[in-house]
């Protein structure tokens, strides 16, 4: 079951030896949880997220959306067809000797994606090539961030913004913010030398979500003694 922002903060209360919150108000919790759930996204890329931007006939780019860390995917949709069309990525200095000359004016179907600016600023941006001749929808997947919770306690019923399970990667974070706010350095060592433990596990969890292998290669000895026959 999820773990509330409310039943987080009361398990870093306990294990702070804090249970009435006299030290470490429930408020600075919760500015602490939002903290830990920023990092753990950031550094692990556990939350995946897709959304769609259109694009107009001639509009080459469109912003992205702030809870962008990192783009997966891109697909292209022209108005009226059915069928998604994965684009490739290139890295714009890779991309110039592609178009050469005609970046903007060569209009058609798009076959390739980059992106200009940096996330969670107004000027991170997904760019294409060609240009749509045609109107259309770009299906783009990400790793986001995750979403801030209020600190007032309106928010204390719902659940931190992380795999379910993985919530009280949390926690060392918030007691870790807690010893060093206390200049209790020692401790502060301990518990972030905890939060890096946890959240190295959920990278290895993280990078897929199964356990079945992506592709089957053969080696070379497959199927050797069918020539012979």
């Amino acid at each position: 079951m999820p773990l509330s922002l409310g039943d987080l903060c009361l398990q870093a209360s306990a294990i702070l030896d804090d249970p009435r919150q006299d030290r470490f108000p429930l408020v600075q919790l919760r500015r602490w949880c939002n903290e830990a759930q920023r990092e753990v996204s950031r550094r692990s890329e556990c939350l995946r997220a897709s959304t769609t931007l259109a694009f107009t006939a001639g509009d080459q780019s469109n912003d992205l959306t702030s809870s962008v860390i990192r783009v997966s995917e891109v697909e292209w949709q022209p108005t009226g067809d059915t069928q998604w069309y994965p684009l490739q990525f290139r890295d714009h200095r890779a991309a110039r000797p592609i178009w050469g000359t005609h970046q903007e004016i060569t209009q058609g179907i798009p076959e390739l994606y980059w992106t200009q600016g940096y996330p969670g600023s107004t000027t991170f941006t997904l760019h294409l090539f060609p240009t749509p001749s045609t109107a259309g929808t770009a299906r783009i997947h990400y790793y986001r961030f995750s979403t801030d919770l209020s600190v007032t306690g309106s928010a204390d019923a719902t659940a931190i913004d992380l795999p379910a399970g993985w919530e009280d990667c949390c926690l060392p974070w918030i007691c870790y913010r807690a010893m060093q706010s206390a200049r209790e350095s020692s401790r502060a060592g301990e518990f972030k030398a905890e939060f890096d433990e946890r959240v190295g596990m959920l990278i290895e969890a993280s990078v897929r979500y199964v356990d079945e292998p992506g592709s089957m290669v053969m080696d070379d000895w497959y199927d050797i003694f069918d020539d012979m026959f």
